[in-house]
């Protein structure tokens, strides 16, 4: 996903473009500058005449015809590719330039190592490294369509940008941005461009995921686990199942607190309710057995008396 900022303009301006753009423009103004399906070559060396004898003093006639001949040559391998656009990354003789003119190719010089890499890419077009590999018929890139836009930035200020669209969906875009002033693009774009990391990765663990087998973890479907994402009737649904079954149906809840359940000793036989010990033995009929420790609170026992009878004094 490529970014490119152009200040001024409206916010509704901005546009995610199905293809590449750049800031470029072309050799020659007489140049097509608008192509529907263009065959694109790709050049990474420079279309001029190179003179080697610097010591010697000659005639110049001579030399320009050498370079006119050898260029010629050259623009003859280019125009038997049959392209009807040409982005070379170094320079092009003058003379180059107009024969191309004549033959009716547009041409773009001084074009960035790593442009010329995205339009590889996006167009699916190969790479040309030299003139003599153009001798292996190499394969041209294509697009919908080839077009120059000019923005106005300023005053006295315009920018011309150079539009591959109509690319295939899976190979990329590009996100043009407009509606406000360079310092504002800029931190706009980073925060894009951290997203479109975010979202990648995403989908690369997902992907992973599904390679490794694996399975996102599910909820227990039971009473005491109540599912959240079903809405509505949840807490009513939870009560319903506690009470549908004959053992659960006597059950309460505590009226206190567990914690504040008097706690019982360990090894001290229980008492149930029928009147029978934990062991098997009943329980007295007179109440609890005298031998067992009180289970409430110790009363204080009264003073014992000295005699059974106390003499009152006499009158």
């Amino acid at each position: 996903v490529h970014v490119k900022k152009i200040a001024g303009g409206k916010k509704f301006d901005s546009a995610v473009v199905n293809g590449f753009v750049c800031t470029k423009n072309i050799a020659h103004k007489k140049m097509n500058s608008n192509i529907k399906n263009p065959k694109i070559l790709l050049l990474k060396c420079s279309i001029e005449y190179l003179y080697r004898e610097e010591t010697k003093f000659t005639c110049i006639d001579p030399i320009v015809l050498q370079e006119r001949e050898f260029l010629r040559n050259y623009v003859q391998r280019i125009v038997d590719v049959r392209p009807t656009l040409v982005l070379v990354e170094k320079t092009v003789s003058r003379i180059a330039q107009d024969m191309l003119l004549e033959h009716g190719i547009t041409l773009v010089i001084n074009v960035k190592p790593q442009v010329l890499d995205r339009v590889s890419r996006m167009t699916q077009g190969d790479l040309v490294m030299s003139m003599d590999q153009l001798l292996t018929k190499p394969r041209l890139g294509t697009c919908h369509k080839f077009y120059l836009q000019s923005f106005q930035l300023g005053s006295d200020e315009a920018k011309t940008l150079m539009f591959f669209e109509g690319c295939p969906h899976h190979l990329g875009c590009t996100v043009k941005l407009r509606g406000a002033v360079e310092y504002e693009l800029a931190r706009v774009k980073e925060i894009l461009v951290f997203m479109v990391c975010v979202a990648y990765h995403s989908q690369l663990e997902i992907s992973f995921l599904m390679d490794e087998f694996a399975m996102p973890p599910s909820l227990a479907k039971s009473g005491s686990f109540p599912c959240l994402l079903e809405g509505g009737g949840g807490g009513a649904e939870h009560i319903d199942l506690f009470q549908a079954g004959g053992s659960a149906a006597g059950l309460k809840e505590p009226e206190c607190p567990p914690e504040k359940l008097p706690a019982i000793a360990e090894g001290a036989p229980r008492v149930h309710k029928d009147g029978m010990l934990s062991d098997g033995v009943e329980e007295p009929a007179g109440g609890s057995d005298p031998a067992l420790p009180p289970t409430g609170d110790p009363e204080v026992p009264a003073p014992a008396s000295t005699s059974t009878a106390t003499a009152t004094p006499s009158p």
